[in-house]
């Protein structure tokens, strides 16, 4: 543990981190995987080179270095990421690299040399900060349906929206598939002319009879074509086999017992709607809005009308071509006393609903939401 002279040295530094943390994750990265290429395989290459990667980094960093005398408050920001960890594969032996290179970033940003107490402090701390994720990790992996990566075979393909194909796969060797609505598989390919292997998480749709089905949205940002995303889209198709991990993620459904209000918009759909199934399933109040473009851009429009026959549930499509954005009045429509309330699409998406429903007098407690980026890249 810490003693308080170094905490003090820790919270010393927190101004620099402000300041200059980009800067030094942003180093700390090239300097990784010049260093290691083979971890190039662990990140999502378009949202390194967008500088999204080395943000989240940096504002885990942050908060670490706020919470260094006692990281509990942030074990609901460090699980997430411990569970996409386990869906990459990130194994201890990983971690001491990632303080090495992490420390030489800091030092040369900062010129300060290695036995200067605050680079000794901030690997003593480092290491602290390893063990805890280690130690989630490792109960994590505990409980996962199989180990590391296994071939599956796609038995179906369907396009769901000009952008989005839905993937259904089976393997021989896993039958039994356990997993809780919104959680979410990663994908490993080798996509033709990348120099390492590609791994991406997608949202699961589905898993029934040993069928795990999953969707992909094709990203294609700003001319910038989704590495991944393309492939599966262009490449993949009935009969062939993918390599995926065990289903991970904390999303979920909170509080059963009370009214349950799902929101989302394009891929965004995809977390909820197993979620939505879920609670019409068990009588709950179960209220759902899809947002889309227009009327000839809805994923998962028939399975989401079905579900909407239940008793207890409700279907509401938000055309924005027709309608505009979702604003607070209209949400008011939709909101209970005691309703959990979920939200998952664009960043932009996200973060006008979150608004909105603020507007709306809703508790921020009862908001929840995913991210398909990095979590601590941007504000919510």
């Amino acid at each position: 543990m810490v003693n308080k002279e170094e905490v003090e040295i820790i919270h010393s530094t927190i101004p620099l981190l402000q300041d200059k943390g980009v800067e030094i994750t942003s180093k700390f990265y090239k300097r990784m995987f010049e260093n290691h290429p083979e971890l190039r395989n662990m990140f999502n290459q378009p949202n390194h080179k967008q500088g999204l990667q080395s943000t989240a980094l940096a504002t885990a960093v942050l908060a670490a270095a706020q919470h260094i005398e006692d990281l509990t408050p942030i074990v609901p920001v460090v699980m997430p990421i411990a569970h996409k960890h386990c869906g990459l594969e990130v194994l201890p032996e990983h971690y001491p690299i990632v303080g090495e290179n992490l420390l030489a970033a800091i030092q040369d940003v900062t010129g300060l040399k290695a036995d200067d107490p605050i680079i000794q402090t901030w690997g003593k701390a480092y290491g602290e900060i390893a063990d805890a994720f280690i130690g989630i990790e490792k109960d994590i992996y505990a409980g996962l349906a199989w180990e590391s990566f296994k071939p599956f075979e796609v038995i179906g393909v369907r396009e769901e929206t000009g952008i989005i194909k839905s993937f259904t796969v089976k393997s021989d060797e896993i039958t039994d598939i356990p997993y809780s609505a919104g959680q979410y598989i990663t994908v490993d390919v080798q996509v033709p002319g990348l120099p390492y292997r590609a791994k991406r998480h997608y949202s699961i749709v589905d898993v029934q009879d040993g069928k795990l089905t999953f969707a992909v949205r094709k990203e294609d940002l700003n001319g910038n074509r989704g590495e991944v995303s393309t492939y599966l889209h262009e490449k993949i198709n009935t009969g062939d086999t993918i390599n995926l991990s065990a289903p991970v993620g904390v999303f979920g459904i909170e509080n059963a017992e009370n009214p349950q209000l799902f929101i989302g918009s394009g891929i965004g759909v995809t977390p909820l709607f197993p979620m939505y199934r879920q609670t019409a399933g068990a009588n709950a109040d179960a209220q759902f809005i899809q947002v889309s473009d227009d009327a000839d851009n809805i994923a998962f429009e028939v399975e989401l009308k079905n579900i909407a026959e239940s008793e207890n549930a409700e279907l509401h499509t938000h055309l924005r071509d027709k309608e505009g954005y979702l604003m607070s009045d209209e949400l008011q429509k939709f909101l209970k006393d005691e309703q959990e309330i979920y939200v998952c699409g664009g960043v932009t998406f996200i973060q006008s609903i979150v608004k909105e429903l603020s507007k709306a007098g809703v508790d921020k407690g009862r908001v929840h939401y995913e991210i398909f980026i990095p979590r601590l890249s941007t504000a919510v």
